[in-house]
């Protein structure tokens, strides 16, 4: 409780805090996009994963590893483990894993491709 003068009391309840806001792609600079096109084309081309696959990239170095603001997240894309993050292949848990892996790496390299045509044409 808090005094504020008078005769009443008001009761002051802390505020919550606030989820930091995401980031977009928009957000994310030219340099970034093409950097995270380029190893995930580079994997989609090679086909096979290996342990690298699934590495600290320029968009966590953009974030600060911070996963909550990563536009990654969006999309399920990445979220800063494989179980749960459609861009690693411990997120397919059935037999077909390669293909669904490939499928999935597939559509975020032609998302990411979009994208940087999109800035680039602005």
């Amino acid at each position: 409780m808090v005094d504020i003068g008078g005769d009443s009391l008001y009761e002051v309840r802390p505020t919550k805090k606030q989820k930091p806001k995401r980031l977009t792609w928009d957000d994310v600079p030219p340099k970034v996009l093409r950097a995270i096109f380029s190893k995930w084309e580079m994997i989609l081309q090679r086909r096979t994963w290996t342990d690298d696959c699934w590495s600290v990239c320029s968009l966590c170095h953009f974030v600060r590893q911070n996963c909550e603001i990563c536009p990654a997240g969006r999309g399920s894309w990445c979220k800063g483990y494989g179980e749960s993050s459609r861009l690693s292949i411990f997120h397919y848990r059935h037999h077909r894993r390669q293909s669904s892996w490939l499928k999935a790496v597939g559509a975020f390299v032609a998302m990411m491709r979009d994208i940087i045509s999109r800035r680039e044409k602005i």
